[in-house]
This record gives C-alpha cells, structure tokens and sequence, in this order.
C-alpha cells in the first residue's frame, strides 16, 4: 500500500489466520500479522498475534459478519518511538459482502 501523506511510504502488510468453525456462524482462530515499510517508521514495522472471533447472527444475511481480536504485539524499530516497544490491541468489527 502506497501512502502519500506520510513522506511517500510504501507500507507491506500481511495478515494470517487459521483457526475452527463451528456450526457455520462461529470460528475460532489465531491471528499473525507482520507490517513493514520502505522508510523504515516505528509505527509501520511491527509484528502481532492473539486470538480472535468471528460470529454470525441468526436471521441476518449470511455474508454479514462480526469479529472480535485480542492481539499483542512488538514494533520492531524502536528509533523515535514515544510509546514502549510492546502493545495490546483490541480490534472489533464487521464484514459485509455483496454476492451473487
């Protein structure tokens, strides 16, 4: 990903999950994710892994869905870093896709 209003950085993210599904509406899973950045910013050089959720509603679409994260994780450049070099993040959301 190409971002121009930080100095024209070129940001690499990759994000990886294997987990179990139950029943067609729940999934459990592992998350590890790894961002680097051509720049070589704190912020954009980090790894994180936890658990995470994802679930489905009965009577909603079935192409919507809701997760919820717990990830714990390391920047890897700590030059110019105000933060400490370890963090935990919680991260909620949903998907919608339009199908056929």
């Amino acid at each position: 990903m190409f971002v121009s209003r930080f100095c024209n950085d070129t940001v690499l993210y990759s994000q990886n999950r294997a987990g179990y599904t139950l029943a067609k509406r729940l999934q459990f899973y592992a998350n590890a994710n790894v961002t680097a950045d051509v720049h070589g910013e704190y912020w954009a050089n980090f790894f994180e892994f936890g658990p995470g959720v994802r679930f489905r509603f009965p009577g909603l679409p079935e192409s919507l869905a809701f997760s919820v994260n717990l990830l714990r994780g390391a920047y890897t450049r700590n030059a110019g870093n105000p933060r400490g070099p370890d963090f935990v993040d919680v991260r909620a959301g949903f998907w919608y896709a339009f199908t056929r």
